[in-house]
């Protein structure tokens, strides 16, 4: 291997790790934790829809949060009596789903027209 190469190879292993430690264990806990959640949803679906982390849309998306997790999620209850997901907890579910997709390589951006790309950034998912 070549000088340039080493350090190259170096540098990658360097910023894998510094990646890594820029997270805190609570993060890694609940994006492990949605991951997980999100793959269990998904190998509820039919087989014959094929979904999974790389082949999900945002209807996906969406049927598991109003589904799964919301309802798990529950927290205080309102003026009205009735328990809600507080808004910052399902934007911060969506942020570790989106984090996961982008690691599986749907980049940070939903393509409409391809349907194609990170579905946790299509209009309808951030309205």
């Amino acid at each position: 291997m070549s000088a340039a190469a080493a350090l190259y190879s170096s540098g990658l292993s360097a910023s894998a790790i510094t990646q890594h430690q820029s997270v805190t264990r609570g993060t890694h806990a609940k994006r492990d934790a949605i991951h997980q959640e999100f793959d269990s949803f998904l190998s509820q679906l039919p087989a014959l829809m094929g979904r999974s982390i790389k082949h999900c849309s945002p209807a996906d998306v969406m049927v598991f949060m109003e589904t799964h997790w919301v309802p798990a999620h529950l927290g205080s209850q309102t003026e009205t009596g009735h328990k809600m997901a507080a808004p910052s907890s399902v934007e911060g579910a969506l942020c570790n789903l989106s984090t996961l997709f982008q690691q599986h390589g749907r980049g940070q951006v939903w393509n409409e027209d391809t349907q194609s790309g990170n579905p946790t950034w299509s209009l309808g998912l951030k309205q």
